[in-house]
């Protein structure tokens, strides 16, 4: 029954822009992700857990329900649209005005140093206030960081190093002195005590936001660093895989809301109305 639905379905999709949303509970999802591999490769699929019953349906012997899942087709150019929320939580995202830094030092496998070798190289900061200096050169992983040459009355910061591992940092020198040189660049609260100097920057994307007004300046820090932030409605998030709306109770929204259009009848299993995704398809943003 799936299947012939999913075969259907696909004729009717633009292969070019488009995307299929199916809900489906805990008794299939696992069939239907299969199925969906088969009839749709190259496509990117991903499933959400949608909260829609709080309260728990009680089955014997069982975890009470609160779910169901909602499988999600991308197909040809389709592409999410991030919001103002996040779906998981009450955030309004739209509604703040504040812009994080992304922090310049990369942990994890992707930010070995053996995987980045041009992004290992010191950032000297003054030994009188710890302000910005310089920035190195990249070295290879075979030089000893002990032989370059720190200039007079600096400190070199070279990239993190934890339980053995040698990390780096998320660009390399040309791109980040480029950065710099626009004003994405800053050092953040130090502890010489302890070593740290936490470093932040602003991505290539941050850069565009701020081209198009969604990023306003208001100024430049002491280090001429921008001052930033958000303009009005333009913060967003990517939703979270996990939804936990209200407006998805499928009690309060689905059952209770066709008791009042219809009284004296039911239907199994209502969807409630407001369930939704905002995908942008051919530059258009569709609800």
């Amino acid at each position: 029954m799936l299947q012939k639905r999913l075969k259907l379905a696909k004729r009717l999709l633009n292969p070019a822009d488009s995307v299929l949303i199916i809900t489906i509970d805990e008794k299939e999802f696992q069939r239907l992700a299969m199925l969906l591999e088969q009839l749709f490769p190259g496509c990117t699929i991903q499933m959400v857990t949608s909260v829609i019953n709080p309260k728990g349906t009680a089955r014997y012997n069982e975890f009470a329900r609160v779910e169901e899942y909602v499988f999600f087709v991308f197909i040809g150019a389709a592409k999410l649209q991030s919001t103002g929320r996040d779906m998981l939580t009450d955030r309004d995202y739209a509604a703040e005005s504040d812009m994080r830094w992304r922090g310049l030092a990369r942990t994890g496998r992707k930010g070995l140093r053996s995987n980045n070798p041009g992004s290992w190289y010191p950032i000297f900061l003054k030994k009188s206030d710890f302000g910005f200096h310089s920035i190195g050169d990249a070295i290879g992983k075979d030089v000893d960081d002990a032989s370059v040459k720190v200039p007079q009355g600096t400190i070199a910061i070279w990239p993190p190093t934890k339980d053995g591992h040698e990390y780096s940092w998320s660009t390399v020198p040309e791109t980040l002195r480029a950065i710099r040189a626009k004003g994405g660049f800053k050092i953040g609260r130090m502890n010489p005590a302890k070593n740290s100097f936490p470093f932040y920057y602003l991505s290539t994307g941050a850069f565009e936001k701020i081209e198009k007004g969604e990023i306003v300046v208001t100024g430049r820090g002491p280090a001429n660093e921008l001052l930033i932030e958000f303009a009005d409605g333009a913060k967003s998030a990517a939703p979270r895989s996990v939804w936990n709306q209200v407006a998805h109770d499928a009690g309060s929204h689905g059952t209770s809301l066709l008791q009042r259009l219809i009284p004296g009848r039911k239907f199994p299993f209502p969807k409630p109305t407001t369930k939704a995704i905002v995908v942008k398809s051919g530059g258009q943003v569709i609800i």
